[in-house]
Parts: C-alpha cells; sequence; structure tokens
C-alpha cells in the first residue's frame, strides 16, 4: 500500500525543516567566525594600542567549577553572582586535596 498523502506532505516537511536547520547552522559558524576575527581585532588594535607589555591572560590558570570551594556571596548584580572562592583543589585527585586560600 503506497503511503498517503497526508505522510508524503509530512516527511517533505520534516525533509524541509532538517535543510533549513543545516543551513542555519552553517550560517552561525559563519557569522561567529566573522564575529571572532572582528573582535580579536578590537581588542588588538583598542585595547593595547602601542603598548610593549604582551597579552598574556591565556597564560593565567583556569579552574572548573566543579574544583573551587565556594564560600559566601560577594554581590550580585546582572550579569551573575560573585561567591569568595575559600580553596581549590588541585592535582589529578592523587592526594593533592584542596588546598585553601591564605591571604
Amino acid at each position: 500500500m503506497p503511503p498517503s498523502a497526508a505522510a508524503l506532505r509530512h516527511a517533505a516537511a520534516q525533509k524541509e525543516a532538517a535543510a533549513k536547520k543545516q543551513t542555519v547552522k552553517v550560517q552561525d559558524v559563519g557569522v561567529r567566525q566573522r564575529g571572532l576575527k572582528y573582535l580579536e581585532g578590537k581588542y588588538e588594535s583598542k585595547m593595547h594600542p602601542g603598548s610593549a607589555l604582551k597579552d598574556r591572560t591565556t597564560e593565567y590558570p583556569t579552574f572548573d567549577l566543579s574544583q573551587l570551594t565556594q564560600g559566601k556571596v560577594l554581590g550580585t548584580g546582572g550579569f551573575g553572582t560573585v561567591k569568595e572562592v575559600t580553596g581549590i583543589q588541585v592535582g589529578g585527585g592523587g592526594g593533592g586535596g584542596v588546598k585553601p586560600f591564605v591571604n
């Protein structure tokens, strides 16, 4: 028994929606790449014009939230909540433990 007209329309609509979704993903990648290139140029040209200091922000250590021991809330705002960090778990779990901050 051949598929009904409704089933054929549904299949065609799904195929069309999938094609549109794929097109949007490709466009999004292009937009993201152009945006990153724009920001890179803007950052280099506006943030440190003529500076003798090199941007070393990529050399700073980074931590996952799961590695941090959080303390009290220091403040809240439109972009989020800032909490005190009271310790950082370092190492790969091989006895490194949590290292407390000492001021």
